[in-house]
């Protein structure tokens, strides 16, 4: 009897977690703004009794800066990117705004959102001493009979409704629960803190992965599209967005996952060199860099479909970590 011997390359287990807790930290991000909105119930209860309809049937939201919403919409710009530079460096934690932040990219993120902090507080104090009276004075006129001077909060009020806070917390660790408590409570409490971690970072490792392909498979999309017509702008942002996830992947590769490094290095070899100026006039470098990122795209996808990344799990239950330490901004008043 004739036997042939198969043989399959089996996908490399996920890395352990090992001494993460050294190399990464939960930050917390939070954020308000005045919204310059405002209910109005005598409002509504016009609309609805003109309409003959019940009650409750309609809300009236009043714009209260009507005519005048630049200003406004120049500080909430400010708090989106401060938003965007907070996911551009931590990993996904929980849902309610914090992140798993590496270690090395602390100094970094630090540094912008500092920067952008004082870029918001300088516009915050131009709206409170320039612009917002100039919007009160106009409301009687722009709102008519929704006008109502009440509306309006204080100078030291709007101060306080705009904030923009960053905080770091030690990554929960097993080991570090010392509660005097019943020892087979303490070891569930334990390994349940052990599960929700595995768990929490292994969805962020995931995020990482598929953060990359995404970059990579835009790319490998929109190149020849450019050539064929079916993309009318080639924006920077298509390299840029290769260029940024490339730089950034090794610090978010935490479990230190050679496959992980492997493929940025492999994206920073043959992506981000190219230039979106050489594309746009050059279909064949165009389709010369899609086909690179093509099989980036096929290698990562062995990966992602072979077991090697952690499968998501279900969200852990909602938890509110204590703050050991924070960064924030708010809306001080303008020392002469």
């Amino acid at each position: 009897m004739n036997t042939t011997a198969q043989t399959t390359t089996a996908a490399a287990p996920a890395p352990a977690l090992g001494n993460v807790a050294s190399r990464a930290m939960i930050c917390q991000f939070s954020s308000s703004t005045w919204t310059a909105r405002k209910g109005d119930k005598k409002a509504a209860a016009k609309v609805t009794a003109d309409a003959q309809s019940v009650s409750n049937a309609a809300r009236v939201s009043k714009s209260l800066d009507a005519g005048n919403e630049e200003p406004l919409k120049r500080i909430r710009q400010l708090v989106t990117e401060a938003r965007t530079i907070f996911y551009t460096y931590t990993m996904p934690w929980y849902y309610d705004g914090t992140g798993i932040l590496p270690a090395t990219l602390w100094q970094p993120l630090n540094t912008k959102m500092t920067d952008k902090a004082l870029e918001l507080g300088q516009a915050v104090d131009e709206f409170i001493l320039i612009h917002y009276p100039a919007i009160k004075a106009a409301a009687p006129g722009n709102l008519g009979e929704l006008y109502d001077e009440k509306d309006f909060p204080s100078g030291a009020e709007l101060r306080r409704r705009f904030r923009l806070e960053w905080s770091i917390d030690p990554l929960p660790m097993a080991d570090d629960f010392r509660v005097n408590i019943a020892d087979d409570d303490a070891d569930m409490i334990r390994a349940d803190i052990e599960d929700r971690t595995t768990r929490k970072i292994n969805e962020g490792i995931r995020q990482a992965w598929t953060r990359a392909f995404d970059a990579v498979q835009h790319m490998a999309d929109t190149l020849p599209k450019y050539h064929t017509g079916e993309t009318k702008k080639l924006y920077e942002s298509v390299i840029g967005n290769v260029r940024e996830i490339a730089e950034i992947l090794p610090a978010l590769n935490i479990l230190r996952d050679p496959a992980l490094d492997a493929i940025a290095d492999q994206i920073k070899r043959e992506l981000c060199n190219v230039s979106t100026e050489i594309v746009k006039v050059d279909p064949h470098a165009a389709n010369t860099a899609a086909d690179r990122a093509k099989n980036i795209l096929a290698t990562m996808s062995a990966h992602m479909a072979g077991g090697h990344i952690p499968a998501p799990a279900a969200p852990a239950p909602m938890q509110q970590p204590p703050q050991a330490s924070i960064f924030s901004f708010f809306a001080a008043p303008v020392r002469s």
